[in-house]
């Protein structure tokens, strides 16, 4: 039912345009923007519970007895979703710790700068990281059926080609037309997000292309090495970008990054 989800998504996206652009016309509230966020996700948490019950045939009743088989089950899941929670929580900390940092040392307006910078340059990630989460469902039958190192880098080196080529069409339309666009959505006291957010999509250039290999760790159940490496990383960019912003303000962040 994939095609229902990914329909959901787009519908949102399409409101939540719509509504902000309204809402802002009226009220200029940042609460009012959370209660868009929140009224849309119950909106589609309702919807997809109804889909369930109506064209699945799940039935929600809340009386289900867990049995000895269950809990093992269970606590395998649990296990294994608290390691892609504990991702998410690391990637977060990885992409903001800059911010964080420049607004110690350099203050909101620089902070500011850099976030325009982070805009485009999670976007610019996040372009490899939807098709990589796509394919998913794939790996997962892969693994199933027994695919030996092989077919994984075939795998990887396939879909890495599809990526190469959105992500390199992106990287040089930023280069090209980054700047004037940052100016015209900003202005001109802006123009430093434009060379912070080249650096870390420069730094992410390559890696974004391989992806894909997070998500064979995931169904292989090796998400903690993903992990480990990712925290090792945090931890540097940290005590690094902390000395570096003193040199070279907000670009030293995002070449530490």
């Amino acid at each position: 039912e994939f095609i229902f989800v990914k329909m959901l998504d787009v519908l949102r996206c399409i409101s939540k345009i719509v509504l902000i652009f309204s809402v802002l016309y009226f009220v200029q509230s940042a609460v009012a923007l959370s209660l868009i966020d929140l009224v849309l996700n119950l909106i589609i948490m309702i919807s997809d519970k109804v889909y369930c019950i109506r064209h699945i045939g799940i039935e929600l009743n809340g009386k289900y007895k867990f049995g000895k088989s269950d809990l093992k089950e269970y606590s395998d899941f649990l296990v294994y979703a608290m390691g892609i929670f504990t991702t998410m929580i690391i990637n977060q900390l990885l992409w903001n710790v800059d911010s964080v940092v420049i607004g110690m040392r350099l203050g909101p307006v620089q902070s500011a700068i850099y976030a325009v910078g982070t805009t485009f340059s999670s976007s610019f990630f996040n372009a490899s990281i939807i098709i990589t989460n796509m394919l998913l469902p794939k790996v997962v039958r892969m693994q199933e059926s027994g695919a030996d190192e092989n077919e994984y880098t075939k795998f990887t080196t396939k879909v890495a080609r599809i990526q190469a080529y959105i992500i390199f069409y992106m990287y040089i339309a930023f280069i090209v037309y980054g700047k004037e666009f940052i100016y015209l959505w900003m202005g001109e006291n802006y123009g430093n997000a434009w060379s912070t957010a080249l650096l870390v999509m420069s730094g992410t250039l390559f890696s974004s292309f391989v992806i894909t290999v997070q998500v064979i760790l995931r169904a292989r159940k090796k998400q903690a090495v993903y992990n480990w490496v990712h925290l090792i990383i945090f931890s540097l960019n940290a005590i690094f970008t902390y000395y570096a912003v003193g040199y070279l303000g907000i670009n030293g962040a995002a070449l530490m990054t």
